[in-house]
């Protein structure tokens, strides 16, 4: 997903992988997300915040994702800022038992600003069609 103001330009980008299947244990996506992260800390220094599952014996091998996908263990995630206030967000989700995906999220610095005024022109107008 691609998020481009007219007045601004580009303001957001939503990226996500394709699905990670049989991966009971989490190796595929831990890779990936090890990958992507050494690639924009290389490129924008160390994340502001990192988060990861609590390391914990699992009962079944298959509970990496379904963990992930409830948030009672933990996120596998990390976020960057930038000195003009844009952001970066890099998340392992959870699907279901070895099946999950990475979401890259970019938003600019400008994107509360708009959605607040988005959301102030949306009111107006629905009092308006009173």
């Amino acid at each position: 997903m691609v998020v481009i103001d007219n007045k601004y330009g580009l303001q957001k980008i939503i990226l996500v992988s394709e699905n990670i299947n049989s991966d009971i244990m989490g190796i595929e996506g831990k890779a990936l997300y090890n990958k992507v992260k050494h690639s924009l800390t290389t490129k924008y220094n160390i994340p502001q915040k990192d988060e990861y599952l609590e390391e914990r014996d699992f009962k079944y091998q298959d509970e990496f994702y379904k963990c992930l996908k409830s948030e009672i263990c933990g996120q596998w995630l990390s976020f960057w800022k930038a000195k003009d206030g844009s952001s970066a967000l890099i998340e392992l989700k959870g699907l279901s038992g070895g099946k999950g995906y990475l979401m890259l999220t970019y938003q600019s610095n400008k994107w509360e600003q708009i959605i607040k005024l988005v959301s102030k022109e949306n009111k107006k107008s629905d009092h308006d069609a009173l």
